[in-house]
């Protein structure tokens, strides 16, 4: 064949074979090129999409956010205040939320199924309604509250903050209130809480 090919372009064979091995060359240079361009197209496309993803999540949640209820610097009431609307916020409308949540904190994982009515203090003192005693807990860390049967969570200036990640984006909550939705997770600092409405 490359004789034929050399005979046909009058050319010397050792000439052809180097002909061939450049246009060889060029052809496979040519293709990682194309991949490689094909590549980046893709990587843009997708952190695209992760940004109209994020901003649709940001807008979710201001949607949903309120300014923080002041919170009375008094100890976590009792489950029987509770259940009687006798909390520290009262606004529940008689609405009590139920929830399920479960703690992950490395290999421990405690459940909790929960009667809110009012408010639910998490952190590291035993005067939470949820204590977890961990190094990066503060010791009022979070609270839940209950505003006309609508569960909502806010941070109580703690060292460490608190995340609500939902469908796996995270947003810190810094001086907002957001509605929690069945199947949301919140992160105290590492500690992982999942919340199931009933």
């Amino acid at each position: 064949m490359i004789n034929r090919i050399a005979e046909m372009l009058s050319l010397p064979k050792p000439l052809v074979i180097i002909l061939l091995i450049l246009i060889l060359v060029g052809i496979i240079l040519f293709a990682v090129y194309r991949n490689r361009k094909k590549k980046r197209r893709n990587a843009i496309e997708n952190a695209y999409r992760q940004k109209m993803r994020e901003e649709e999540l940001d807008r979710m949640i201001r949607n949903t956010a309120k300014k923080p209820t002041p919170v009375p610097n008094k100890p976590y009431e009792t489950s029987y205040q509770q259940e009687t609307g006798e909390g520290l916020f009262s606004n529940s409308g008689g609405a009590v939320v139920k929830a399920h949540i479960i703690v992950q904190s490395g290999s421990t994982t405690k459940k909790y199924v929960v009667n809110i009515s009012d408010e639910l203090r998490i952190g590291k003192s035993d005067s939470n309604g949820i204590v977890i005693d961990e190094k990066w807990i503060s010791e009022t860390h979070c609270c839940f509250v209950n505003h006309e049967g609508t569960l909502y969570v806010h941070d109580m200036g703690s060292t460490n903050g608190t995340e609500l990640i939902r469908k796996k984006q995270r947003v810190r909550l810094d001086n907002q209130e957001v509605k929690v939705m069945n199947g949301d997770e919140i992160s105290l600092a590492g500690i992982m809480m999942t919340i199931y409405l009933l």
